[in-house]
């Protein structure tokens, strides 16, 4: 057996032993949120810990926003990290308001999602501001 055949072996071997460790303390509970009145049917995925919560997406209007940050509020965890997946603003508009309740709350975006925003984020809110207007009276419904 050489030297590569034993280190291969012993690889394997760590892996076998590492997958059949369980991997968290208790198991995950996955709630969602479908945004109310929008039109647009943005979605939040909230992933609870035992004691950590993560979000997954934060919702275009602030009142939807708000229904989130109760959501993980009421459920006793404390989110440590918000997930933009993409630069759309029904993803990253209700940030501002989860992040009043859960201001150490790390926000993660690829570098592609980060610039999408940057680049965009004035004609997105010159296209968007009118039609969330009209909805509600008001640019922070």
């Amino acid at each position: 057996m050489n030297n590569s055949t034993l280190s291969t072996g012993i690889l394997f071997s760590l892996l076998l032993s590492a997958f059949s460790m369980p991997c968290f303390p208790a198991p995950l509970e996955i709630l969602s949120y479908d945004a109310k009145n929008s039109g647009i049917g943005e979605k939040s995925v909230i992933i609870l810990g035992e004691k950590q919560a993560v979000l997954i997406d934060a919702q275009w209007k602030p009142s939807d926003a708000r229904q989130v940050a109760d959501m993980i509020r009421d459920s006793g965890r404390e989110l440590t990290h918000i997930l933009i997946t993409h630069g759309h603003p029904d993803h990253y508009w209700g940030l501002g308001t989860i992040l009043e309740q859960f201001p150490r709350a790390e926000v993660l975006a690829r570098r592609g999602t980060r610039d999408e925003i940057a680049n965009q984020f004035a004609a997105k809110w010159i296209h968007w501001q009118p039609t969330i207007l009209c909805q509600t009276g008001s640019p922070v419904a």
